[in-house]
């Protein structure tokens, strides 16, 4: 009886269980479409979750991007403590703009009070600066009359002997920097004597403006000069330092000539560790031109027979055997010097490279818009002996 008891119970238990397993199914069957709806809700979710981690990235990168922008922007422009300020003869910024500071007048609120160059040009070492933004409406020649140059580096404040007078239209009355010594230097435009104020010349550029020549030997030395400007620095400076070497490309003197003998014509006529580059005369002018330009020479000489001595129109020397040359009445180049070798040698202030209308002109690319131009002259050979004072005289050649 006890085993048939047992035997009830456990059929009744099955029994029980079958019915839960019958019951659970149609439960099951009918929470199938809810489940389904439960999952493509959390589907849904988990797109909106990476829609919205994406969008936050993309936030943090654009706020990033906006946020170093505006830290170079104000490095640049407002942030003075990144910002190149030229040095006075080596020292540190901070003693550097000592120096300025006792040099240049300032407003209320600490800013440099200067007088606006807005163009320049060099011709044969001479600087001349344009208040107005295209100085060859000027013709060329300076805007202002004198210029009272001040050196940074030495102990007095002025000296008589840089004042420079630009009373006449010629281009050897600028800044004549291969005259000057040793120093760091701004330019009043103006006649400066140790009193009144003190606003130096200085052109606005926030990449700077940098020129760099070499004088000749002056006197058994070389120097080489740096004129210089950038918004962030407090104003023009033209440096002028000791050089030991000129570089690779550059020359004292460029001699076109005809005739190997020709050379020897210039024997013991120039000071000794001149860099001379003699070039064979060719057929094609335009051929010439770009040899004496690719040589960076200080002067250009083109040889030729006869007795004559031609320069520039635009220089005044204090010499009677000295030709000038005959200028363009006609066109863009009206009152230019005629001499296609004076003119296109000439630099930005001669118009060089101007006077083409066909850009694919060969000269084009080689000579337009170069600011520093070289002296050129035509030397006869029966005048070779009369270089040497002419040299002296606008390029400071000494022995």
């Amino acid at each position: 009886m006890f085993f048939k008891k047992k035997k009830e119970e456990k059929s009744e238990e099955i029994k029980d269980e079958s019915e839960e397993i019958i019951d659970s199914n149609p439960k099951e069957i009918n929470e199938s479409p809810e489940k389904e709806l439960k999952k493509k809700q959390r589907k849904r979710t988990w797109t909106r979750a990476i829609l919205i981690i994406l969008n936050a990235l993309l936030g943090c990168y654009l706020l990033y991007f906006i946020s170093d922008s505006v830290v170079e922007i104000y490095n640049t422009y407002f942030n003075s403590d990144n910002q190149e300020v030229f040095s006075i003869n080596g020292m540190s910024k901070q003693d550097s703009l000592v120096k300025y500071n006792d040099a240049i007048d300032r407003d209320e609120a600490g800013n440099y009070l200067v007088t606006n160059a807005y163009d320049y040009g060099i011709y044969g070492g001479y600087l001349h600066f344009s208040s107005t933004p295209n100085m060859l409406e000027n013709d060329g020649f300076s805007s202002f009359e004198t210029y009272t140059l001040r050196d940074l580096a030495g102990d007095i404040s002025f000296s008589s002997n840089l004042v420079y007078e630009n009373t006449k239209d010629a281009m050897n009355y600028g800044i004549p920097l291969f005259s000057l010594p040793k120093g760091d230097y701004i330019v009043y435009p103006y006649f400066w004597e140790g009193k009144g104020e003190k606003r130096p010349l200085k052109i606005e550029s926030q990449e700077g403006i940098y020129e760099t020549l070499y004088t000749s030997i002056q006197n058994g030395t070389r120097k080489v000069i740096e004129m210089k400007s950038k918004s962030s620095s407090p104003a023009l400076l033209i440096s002028v330092r000791i050089a030991y070497a000129l570089e690779n490309n550059r020359h004292d003197v460029a001699i076109l000539y005809d005739q190997e003998e020709d050379k020897a014509l210039f024997n013991n006529i120039f000071p000794t560790g001149t860099q001379l580059e003699y070039i064979k005369k060719e057929a094609s002018v335009n051929d010439n031109l770009i040899h004496l330009y690719n040589s960076h020479a200080l002067v250009n000489i083109i040889l030729n027979e006869g007795n004559d001595i031609k320069i520039s129109h635009f220089l005044h020397v204090d010499n009677e055997n000295i030709t000038y040359d005959t200028t363009l009445s006609e066109g863009y180049l009206s009152g230019c010097d005629e001499d296609i070798y004076i003119r296109e040698l000439g630099g930005y202030l001669f118009k060089a490279g101007k006077g083409y209308t066909n850009v694919n002109q060969i000269l084009y690319p080689y000579l337009k818009d170069h600011e520093v131009g070289n002296i050129t002259l035509h030397l006869g050979k029966n005048r070779i002996n009369d270089l040497d004072n002419l040299l002296k005289s606008l390029l400071f050649f000494t022995n």
